[in-house]
Protein backbone atom coordinates (compact mmCIF):
# COMPACT_ATOMS: atom_id res chain seq x y z
CA UNK A 1 0.00 0.00 0.00
CA UNK A 2 2.94 2.64 0.63
CA UNK A 3 4.46 1.03 -2.41
CA UNK A 4 1.43 2.11 -4.02
CA UNK A 5 0.97 5.68 -2.61
CA UNK A 6 4.45 6.37 -3.38
CA UNK A 7 4.72 5.74 -6.67
CA UNK A 8 1.37 7.81 -7.62
CA UNK A 9 1.99 10.71 -5.54
CA UNK A 10 5.59 10.41 -7.49
CA UNK A 11 3.99 10.33 -10.56
CA UNK A 12 1.91 13.64 -9.32
CA UNK A 13 4.32 15.60 -8.34
CA UNK A 14 7.17 14.92 -9.90
CA UNK A 15 5.24 14.50 -13.51
CA UNK A 16 7.82 12.17 -15.19
CA UNK A 17 10.37 14.65 -14.56
CA UNK A 18 13.25 13.09 -12.09
CA UNK A 19 12.32 9.02 -12.83
CA UNK A 20 15.61 7.55 -12.30
CA UNK A 21 15.81 9.50 -8.72
CA UNK A 22 12.48 7.76 -8.15
CA UNK A 23 13.07 4.45 -9.19
CA UNK A 24 16.22 4.55 -7.41
CA UNK A 25 14.33 5.64 -3.99
CA UNK A 26 11.47 2.60 -5.52
CA UNK A 27 14.60 0.14 -5.43
CA UNK A 28 15.96 1.22 -1.75
CA UNK A 29 12.06 0.67 -0.66
CA UNK A 30 12.17 -2.76 -1.61
CA UNK A 31 15.27 -3.15 -0.76
CA UNK A 32 15.23 -1.84 2.41
CA UNK A 33 11.37 -3.66 3.33
CA UNK A 34 12.13 -7.06 1.70
CA UNK A 35 9.50 -8.86 3.94
CA UNK A 36 7.22 -6.21 3.36
CA UNK A 37 7.65 -6.06 -0.16
CA UNK A 38 6.92 -9.76 -0.37
CA UNK A 39 4.14 -9.87 1.81
CA UNK A 40 2.31 -6.91 -0.45
CA UNK A 41 2.82 -9.05 -3.73
CA UNK A 42 1.51 -11.52 -1.97
CA UNK A 43 -1.48 -10.31 -0.45
CA UNK A 44 -2.15 -8.58 -4.43
CA UNK A 45 -1.49 -11.98 -5.82
CA UNK A 46 -4.19 -13.79 -3.75
CA UNK A 47 -6.76 -10.90 -4.10
CA UNK A 48 -6.58 -10.83 -7.95
CA UNK A 49 -6.56 -14.85 -7.57
CA UNK A 50 -9.76 -14.91 -5.56
CA UNK A 51 -11.28 -12.29 -7.60
CA UNK A 52 -10.73 -14.81 -10.85
CA UNK A 53 -12.00 -17.54 -8.68
CA UNK A 54 -15.28 -16.29 -7.00
CA UNK A 55 -16.33 -14.48 -10.67
CA UNK A 56 -15.93 -18.42 -12.12
CA UNK A 57 -17.95 -19.59 -9.67
CA UNK A 58 -20.64 -16.53 -9.59
CA UNK A 59 -20.66 -16.59 -13.30
CA UNK A 60 -19.65 -20.26 -15.09
CA UNK A 61 -21.39 -19.64 -18.13
CA UNK A 62 -20.61 -15.92 -18.71
CA UNK A 63 -19.12 -16.97 -21.92
CA UNK A 64 -21.89 -18.59 -23.36
CA UNK A 65 -24.58 -18.26 -25.75
CA UNK A 66 -27.78 -16.56 -24.73
CA UNK A 67 -30.08 -19.24 -25.33
CA UNK A 68 -27.49 -22.44 -24.54
CA UNK A 69 -27.43 -25.18 -26.90
CA UNK A 70 -31.17 -25.03 -27.33
CA UNK A 71 -29.85 -23.30 -30.80
CA UNK A 72 -27.96 -26.06 -32.00
CA UNK A 73 -28.75 -26.99 -35.59
CA UNK A 74 -30.13 -23.11 -35.97
CA UNK A 75 -27.23 -22.70 -39.25
CA UNK A 76 -28.90 -26.22 -41.01
CA UNK A 77 -32.60 -24.32 -41.15
CA UNK A 78 -31.74 -20.27 -41.13
CA UNK A 79 -34.71 -18.05 -41.54
CA UNK A 80 -33.20 -15.29 -43.29
CA UNK A 81 -35.75 -12.04 -44.09
CA UNK A 82 -35.33 -12.62 -47.88
CA UNK A 83 -36.76 -16.57 -47.02
CA UNK A 84 -39.69 -14.55 -44.96
CA UNK A 85 -40.55 -12.58 -47.22
CA UNK A 86 -40.26 -15.20 -50.29
CA UNK A 87 -43.11 -16.83 -48.30
CA UNK A 88 -44.89 -13.93 -47.69
CA UNK A 89 -45.05 -13.18 -51.28
CA UNK A 90 -45.85 -16.87 -51.99
CA UNK A 91 -49.22 -16.38 -49.77
CA UNK A 92 -52.11 -15.48 -51.80
CA UNK A 93 -54.38 -14.09 -48.32
CA UNK A 94 -57.67 -13.20 -48.06
CA UNK A 95 -58.65 -9.86 -48.33
CA UNK A 96 -59.00 -8.25 -44.73
CA UNK A 97 -56.06 -10.79 -43.84
CA UNK A 98 -52.93 -9.19 -43.98
CA UNK A 99 -49.27 -10.24 -42.50
CA UNK A 100 -47.62 -7.00 -41.57
CA UNK A 101 -44.12 -8.70 -39.86
CA UNK A 102 -42.09 -11.13 -38.61
CA UNK A 103 -39.56 -11.18 -35.76
CA UNK A 104 -37.14 -14.04 -35.33
CA UNK A 105 -35.98 -15.03 -32.06
CA UNK A 106 -34.12 -17.96 -31.81
CA UNK A 107 -36.45 -20.60 -32.72
CA UNK A 108 -39.43 -19.15 -32.43
CA UNK A 109 -41.22 -16.69 -35.26
CA UNK A 110 -43.50 -14.29 -34.34
CA UNK A 111 -45.59 -13.27 -37.18
CA UNK A 112 -47.98 -10.08 -37.14
CA UNK A 113 -51.05 -10.21 -38.62
CA UNK A 114 -54.21 -7.48 -39.12
CA UNK A 115 -57.53 -9.23 -39.96
CA UNK A 116 -59.85 -6.79 -41.47
CA UNK A 117 -64.07 -7.43 -41.41
CA UNK A 118 -63.27 -11.63 -41.36
CA UNK A 119 -64.23 -14.44 -39.00
CA UNK A 120 -62.43 -15.81 -36.38
CA UNK A 121 -62.16 -19.24 -38.06
CA UNK A 122 -60.99 -17.92 -41.26
CA UNK A 123 -58.52 -16.09 -39.66
CA UNK A 124 -57.23 -19.14 -38.26
CA UNK A 125 -57.61 -21.37 -41.53
CA UNK A 126 -55.44 -18.76 -43.25
CA UNK A 127 -52.62 -19.07 -40.47
CA UNK A 128 -52.96 -22.41 -40.78
CA UNK A 129 -52.13 -22.37 -44.56
CA UNK A 130 -49.38 -19.89 -44.50
CA UNK A 131 -47.37 -22.37 -41.89
CA UNK A 132 -48.11 -24.94 -44.73
CA UNK A 133 -45.32 -21.95 -47.01
CA UNK A 134 -42.72 -23.01 -44.77
CA UNK A 135 -40.61 -26.12 -45.49
CA UNK A 136 -41.08 -29.74 -43.65
CA UNK A 137 -37.63 -28.42 -41.91
CA UNK A 138 -38.43 -25.09 -40.68
CA UNK A 139 -42.11 -26.15 -39.67
CA UNK A 140 -40.41 -29.16 -37.34
CA UNK A 141 -37.79 -26.67 -35.92
CA UNK A 142 -39.31 -23.22 -35.78
CA UNK A 143 -42.23 -22.38 -33.43
CA UNK A 144 -44.46 -20.32 -34.59
CA UNK A 145 -46.66 -17.54 -32.89
CA UNK A 146 -49.58 -15.61 -34.75
CA UNK A 147 -50.44 -12.21 -32.96
CA UNK A 148 -53.51 -11.25 -34.82
CA UNK A 149 -55.00 -7.46 -34.20
CA UNK A 150 -58.47 -6.60 -36.02
CA UNK A 151 -61.09 -3.86 -36.04
CA UNK A 152 -64.16 -6.27 -34.41
CA UNK A 153 -64.40 -7.13 -30.76
CA UNK A 154 -63.28 -10.58 -31.30
CA UNK A 155 -59.84 -9.63 -31.45
CA UNK A 156 -56.65 -9.44 -30.42
CA UNK A 157 -56.16 -12.95 -30.60
CA UNK A 158 -53.36 -15.43 -30.08
CA UNK A 159 -51.96 -18.55 -32.10
CA UNK A 160 -49.78 -20.99 -31.08
CA UNK A 161 -47.70 -23.81 -32.92
CA UNK A 162 -44.99 -25.69 -31.29
CA UNK A 163 -42.34 -27.23 -33.34
CA UNK A 164 -43.68 -30.95 -32.40
CA UNK A 165 -47.57 -29.95 -32.55
CA UNK A 166 -49.56 -30.69 -35.50
CA UNK A 167 -51.81 -27.60 -35.67
CA UNK A 168 -52.15 -24.12 -34.60
CA UNK A 169 -53.45 -23.49 -30.77
CA UNK A 170 -55.56 -20.48 -30.02
CA UNK A 171 -56.57 -18.58 -27.10
CA UNK A 172 -60.12 -18.57 -26.80
CA UNK A 173 -60.35 -15.13 -25.11
CA UNK A 174 -61.15 -11.96 -27.30
CA UNK A 175 -60.96 -8.37 -26.36
CA UNK A 176 -58.93 -6.83 -23.89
Amino acid sequence: MILIKLILYSIIIMGGYNMKKFLKRVKRFVLKNKLLTILIALILLIMISGIIVIKVWLFPHSRGTKYGNRLDGIENVKLTDSRLDEVKSSFEAKSGFSITGFRVSGKIVNIYVTAGEISKSDVKAEAAKFIKKFSEDEIKFYDFQFFVTGSSEEYPILGYKNKNSEGLLWNNEGGN
